[in-house]
């Protein structure tokens, strides 16, 4: 609970904060949030202690449920585009903070399996690894990693694909 950025600590302030605009989000939404808070509210540290496994795919498909029930129950007007530019600028972070921390361990280290691995590990820790193989690229690079990773418009995990769409989420705000 003290730590501003753990998992059941953000759970908990969205539902705070949906609680106080209740009025704006939909139904569905609300719904799916609340089984979210309610997961790591009466989450049993026994089980979490044996493998975080279990717990972090159900926070994931939560977490897309609650995407989904927001982009399809929502209308989708100034709320709708705050949350979408949220999401896409928290993305963007996301990307940079694992590309900042994993990308320095690959480029430190010799070529060789060690550093295919790592890429490996790279790419999946940003949901990347599928896409990035359907690029066509023959050979896994620490340069091709990172270029898809920053500038790719086609993967929405990317950091230019996020900006562009952010981009348009502010446009709309600001009645272009």
């Amino acid at each position: 609970p003290a730590n501003p950025n753990a998992v059941t600590t953000c759970i908990t302030r969205a539902r705070e904060n949906a609680r106080s605009g209740r009025e704006q989000i939909s139904s569905e939404m609300w719904e799916n949030l609340n089984r979210l808070y309610f997961l790591v509210r009466n989450l049993d540290r026994e089980v979490t202690g044996r493998g975080p496994y279990e717990f972090f795919d159900q926070i994931r498909y939560g977490s897309w449920a609650f995407q989904g029930s927001t982009a399809e129950t929502m209308t989708h007007g100034d709320a709708y585009e705050f949350i979408h530019l949220c999401k896409l600028m928290e993305r963007a972070d996301n990307t940079l903070r694992t590309l900042d921390v994993k990308y320095a361990s690959v480029i430190t280290t010799r070529e060789g399996p060690e550093v295919s691995l790592q890429l490996i590990s790279l790419l999946r820790s940003c949901s990347g690894f599928e896409a990035f193989r359907k690029t066509g690229a023959a050979q896994l690079q620490s340069s091709r990693v990172a270029e898809f990773l920053l500038l790719d418009q086609t993967f929405p995990r990317a950091v230019g694909f996020c900006l562009h769409r952010a981009l348009r989420s502010i446009n709309a705000l600001a009645g272009d």
